[in-house]
């Protein structure tokens, strides 16, 4: 039986996930809970480790731990800072983990540890590898010479709050005209709301109920059925993605660029529109040698970005 490494957890608003990995990168074993954080943090930390302390029972304690949390983390001081999605911050997760667990650990925001884990899953990746997810909001994690680029303030990456359409959708963040406000999943939502509401998408309406703010994959299933607000929605995403993108690569000039995320799964047609957007707007010199391709790890990419962090000292 091949011995347990390190435990990577990936800490979502609605789900937390937990990958038991061995020293070759294999998953042995996974599990997860509902986070429930309005049951408050106390109650998260304990259905946290024993969710861990169950997954080493009778094995070796894992190297390290690592943890990705989709919040403003502080890796220092390996405390959660604020996590809107959350319901708690400033906690000591790293430091409770360790009492409770007996394991070193290591915490990240998931949107880094996601790329680390997509750049890790690659024999041989170019750099600067740059990996964009498009989910509820829209993140992007920066892979320079083998580590996290952080930035003089730990926060870079925050590219869903580029600029895309100036005085254009609030977005909330509360500036205007944010590539979130287009292509996150909860920026569509808000469009494709607006059109049900006014009467000009009835076959999405016929999709939803009530006041429900209707997902990016009902919004390309009305689209695959001709609704043609909701095609105009996503492809002003695809559009606002692109331009977002050209920036990017005009700028790093990456060697590879990965797009994932729940909105790219539930209309792939996102990637692609994006990525011809990139090919045919940014400097020739910048995408000649760029490799674009989408995620290789899907949902589980934070979780084992976290489990490859806590094996190496690649964050800072």
């Amino acid at each position: 039986m091949k011995k347990l490494n390190t435990i990577g957890i990936d800490i979502g608003g609605s789900k937390t996930a937990a990958l038991f990995v061995g020293a070759d990168g294999e998953i042995l074993a996974e599990n997860s809970f509902p986070t429930d954080s309005e049951g408050g943090y106390e109650g998260f930390l304990k259905r946290l480790t024993s969710v861990i302390i169950e997954g080493i029972v009778g094995g070796p304690s894992p190297a390290g731990i690592g943890v990705a949390a989709a919040a403003q983390v502080s890796r220092t001081d390996g405390k959660i800072i604020d996590a809107p999605n959350l319901l708690f911050s400033n906690v000591p997760i790293c430091a409770d983990i360790e009492k409770a667990v007996g394991a070193q650990a290591c915490l990240e925001n998931d949107v880094n540890a996601a790329a680390f884990g997509e750049y890790s899953a690659r024999k041989d990746p170019r750099e600067p590898f740059l990996a964009i997810f498009v989910g509820t909001g829209v993140g992007a994690g920066i892979i320079i010479e083998g580590r996290i680029f952080h930035g003089s303030s730990g926060y870079a990456g925050e590219i869903g709050h580029v600029p895309v359409e100036p005085l254009g959708a609030v977005c909330g963040c509360g500036a205007r005209g944010c590539l979130e406000a287009y292509a996150g999943g909860a920026g569509i939502g808000r469009r494709a709301a607006a059109a049900v509401r006014y009467g000009r998408a009835p076959l999405l309406a016929g999709m939803v109920s009530g006041d429900e703010l209707p997902s990016a994959d009902k919004v390309a299933a009305a689209a695959s059925e001709g609704c043609s607000v909701s095609a105009g929605i996503l492809t002003d995403a695809a559009k606002a993605l692109g331009v977002a993108l050209v920036s990017a690569v005009n700028l790093f000039a990456p060697g590879t660029l990965v797009l994932g995320g729940g909105v790219v799964d539930a209309y792939p047609r996102l990637a692609e529109l994006a990525a011809d957007y990139v090919k045919n707007g940014a400097l020739p010199l910048a995408v000649a040698d760029l490799v674009v391709e989408r995620s290789l790890l899907g949902a589980r990419a934070a979780a084992l970005g976290a489990a490859r962090l806590a094996a190496s000292d690649k964050s800072a």
